[in-house]
């Protein structure tokens, strides 16, 4: 199904972004974690 394919593809580059920002910006994404 298409729309399978791209509800896939947005967890995949959520899930590739949110690990980029963790792994290359911590400063930003303590920020998040931070309250």
């Amino acid at each position: 199904m298409i729309l399978k394919g791209l509800i896939g593809l947005f967890v995949t580059g959520f899930t590739a972004y949110v690990f980029a920002a963790m792994l290359f910006i911590p400063d930003r994404s303590s920020k998040f974690y931070h309250r």
